[in-house]
């Protein structure tokens, strides 16, 4: 098992040796403070100003509305607690949280790459008529179709990282099958996006919990994120047309944004060394899994 995690990390550190060791974090939400919680607003630990500020849709009642919770992720570093949400496509109730219009974060491109790190743990009561593309990150602001850039929970349980890049093609990457009657823990989720010199080209590759995913994507231009007019980005819900929607239901710990691609030794999180070799052979059973109905 230390022969295939090693081959695994050795092949990512390969390809992403183009890249700088390590780059600034523009963003980091830690969720671990209950009086940020109850205030509703979520300051940047990064020190780069962009704050959160809940938002809740007209009628969530104050129980479904979101609230600290001392479950949380193993980090490596003091983490006190995250934010769970409650919200529901049954009834569209929710809560999310947005950086300000004048947030900077807002206006990046992120022309050099990128890593996006999310640390998650989908509700146990997960079904695809109630939560499917529950959204835990977005950059809002486009108008048609998905957002500029989402994390999303798929209707079959899978994590999604879609993106429009800077050309204006867009794609995404998946995960295997994460719903929490087989994966009940948290998950550390992380999007990179670099150049490798080995085949010039511009890769998007996805990790969980440590594992390189394997529907991951590349091309001569496939760089950064499309920014449209610095609009904010959101926290637990997701766009579609324009208009917000899909909020999560679960619990949301660290959120990382960092503008360069990190390799797996510089996440938020301690590198697991897996038990068996099953965890890499489920994911391959999901390889035919891919989003069936939006």
């Amino acid at each position: 098992m230390k022969d295939m995690k090693k081959k695994v990390f050795t092949f990512a550190a390969a390809a992403l040796m183009s890249c700088s060791a390590f780059g600034a974090t523009i963003a980091h939400w830690s969720f671990d403070m209950a009086s940020e919680i109850s205030s509703g607003v979520i300051s940047d630990v990064s020190g780069n100003g962009n704050t959160l500020y809940v938002q809740h849709k007209d009628g969530t009642p104050v129980e479904r509305q979101a609230a600290f919770s001392t479950d949380t992720y193993a980090t490596p570093y003091a983490n006190g607690g995250s934010v769970r949400m409650y919200g529901s496509n049954a009834d569209g109730l929710g809560s999310w949280y947005t950086t300000a219009d004048n947030a900077p974060l807002n206006s990046i491109d992120y022309t050099n790459g990128y890593t996006v790190e999310v640390m998650f743990k989908i509700t146990p009561e997960f079904t695809s008529e109630n939560n499917a593309w529950a959204g835990i990150l977005c950059r809002t602001g486009k108008q048609n179709g998905d957002a500029a850039a989402n994390v999303a929970i798929s209707n079959l349980g899978e994590l999604q990282w879609q993106t429009q890049r800077l050309d204006g093609s867009e794609s995404a990457v998946w995960s295997w099958d994460l719903q929490p009657t087989v994966f009940p823990e948290f998950h550390h989720g992380a999007f990179v996006n670099y150049f490798s010199e080995a085949d010039s080209q511009w890769h998007i590759d996805m990790y969980v919990d440590g594992w390189l995913a394997y529907r991951n994507t590349a091309g001569e231009d496939f760089r950064g994120i499309m920014n449209y007019d610095s609009n904010p980005w959101v926290v637990g819900a997701h766009t579609w047309n324009g208009g917000l929607g899909g909020y999560y239901n679960g619990w949301i710990d660290d959120i990382r944004i960092s503008d360069t691609a990190l390799t797996p030794d510089q996440f938020t999180m301690v590198v697991p060394e897996p038990a068996t070799i099953s965890l890499m052979s489920l994911a391959g059973l999901y390889i035919g899994k891919r989003r069936r109905n939006k």
